[in-house]
């Protein structure tokens, strides 16, 4: 959960990425950074907003097959989003 300009917003506390954890990561304003691989999200939105960086290249980077080939480009992914709903000092988070 994230408290942005006093709204609470939830989102999966996993990276589109990898699954690194977000909660490890950085918040600036509305958006965190993944402390992993430095992919970036919107908190309000779930969208990704900048790709993953492997070893300083960007997510357009080909990862490797266990045997050594090329095969498909990285991909950062949007992160889930959850409805939160305030009751008092209680904040209920709606999974389904």
């Amino acid at each position: 959960m994230v408290n942005v300009d006093g709204k609470i917003y939830a989102t999966d506390d996993r990276c589109g990425h990898m699954n690194a954890p977000l909660s490890m990561g950085t918040i600036h304003g509305n958006t965190v950074e993944c402390a992993m691989h430095h992919a970036i999200f919107d908190v309000t939105t779930g969208k990704h907003l900048r790709e993953a960086h492997l070893g300083g290249v960007s997510g357009a980077m080909l990862s490797k097959t266990r045997s050594g080939g090329m095969i498909e480009s990285v991909k950062t992914y949007d992160l889930k989003t959850y409805e939160v709903v305030l009751e008092g000092d209680i904040i209920k988070i709606r999974s389904d």
